[in-house]
């Protein structure tokens, strides 16, 4: 049911408002309620809102604390425009969510919107005690985004990504040497991670290996997906496996350069592994699931469809 409801104050003085999923309101009717009530500082707009509104809110509404604008139906109408002016003039905010609508993608979470809240909004900046981010369906993200993550999140521990093309090797290893504190790490279907492969392109021209990296930075890590990543080496992945020795879960799936020599590092390197899914690797054979047996003990067999199993199963799916 939809959530409208009047301006409301609570113990702290804290004024707000909640319209959430009002999406037959039209823009003049919030544009006139912000006039009003320019003391707003809880906000839940959720499902109901534009850019329009959003620069109307934000240059009236100067207190904001905390604002929702989340699962909005008119995404394309919710760019990087709406969010930088509110980034500009709403200096206070301390919450912010910009989630998309379940199982679409995000295009309103890009390099600049992000940015645009760390350099306006001191309580945002940085966010230096940040240990968890979910972003992945946020499929605008680019190196840059990993660039500043890497120099503003020393303290994060889990991450998610996922559909992001633009990000490559050279994100990744920023992200890896300035977060190493990191113990889960999922990282679907980005392309461009490979390690190994020579590139002339990205920040500074740097030939980054991603790979190499997390696992020479990241040995904290606990369970790391590389889901979909079809460009990773044999080489990168052996990096990851040797470095991170505290690894319970390991995610393989759909990387064409999986191998048995890959699965004999898993047996080798991984003492703790408890969860494992090697789904569509096509290069992994009966000798290869051979080198488990010394995990035979602690890992879980579990067959499943791989068109159902989930990104961290309690099993291990050998397919």
């Amino acid at each position: 049911m939809p959530e409208c409801r009047s301006v409301y104050t609570n113990k702290k003085m804290h004024v707000g408002l909640a319209l959430a999923e009002c999406a037959h309101l039209e823009d003049w009717v919030l544009v006139r309620a912000f006039y009003n009530f320019e003391r707003l500082t809880h906000v839940n707009l959720s499902a109901c809102i534009t850019d329009n509104t959003i620069k109307a809110m934000a240059l009236r509404c100067r207190h904001l604390i905390e604002l929702d604008l989340s699962s909005c139906p008119q995404v394309d109408k919710l760019h990087n425009t709406g969010i930088v002016y509110l980034a500009e003039h709403c200096v206070a905010l301390e919450r912010l969510s910009l989630a998309s609508i379940k199982a679409q993608f995000n295009e309103r979470i890009t390099d600049l919107a992000l940015l645009s809240c760390g350099e306006h909004c001191p309580r945002l900046q940085g966010c230096p005690a940040l240990t968890s981010l979910d972003m992945t369906h946020c499929l605008k993200l680019t190196d840059v985004a990993m660039r500043a993550l890497g120099s503003l999140t020393p303290h994060l521990q889990t991450l998610y990504l996922g559909h992001a093309k633009n990000i490559s090797d050279v994100g990744l290893r920023f992200l890896s040497d300035g977060c190493p504190r990191l113990s889960l790490l999922h990282l679907k279907q980005l392309y461009l991670v490979s390690d190994g492969v020579k590139r002339e392109f990205g920040l500074e021209g740097l030939q980054a290996r991603s790979l190499h990296s997390i696992g020479t930075h990241c040995t904290s890590l606990k369970k790391i997906n590389l889901r979909g990543c079809v460009s990773a080496t044999s080489v990168g992945l052996s990096y990851v496996l040797q470095g991170c020795a505290s690894l319970v879960h390991v995610n393989f799936t759909a990387i064409e350069q999986c191998t048995n020599a890959v699965v004999q590092e898993i047996a080798k390197c991984c003492a703790a592994l408890k969860e494992l899914i090697l789904a569509q690797c096509v290069r992994v054979t009966d000798s290869g699931l051979r080198y488990l047996h010394r995990l035979s003990n602690q890992l879980v067999f579990h067959t499943v469809n791989i068109w159902l199993y989930e990104d961290f199963p309690s099993s291990i799916t050998l397919m």
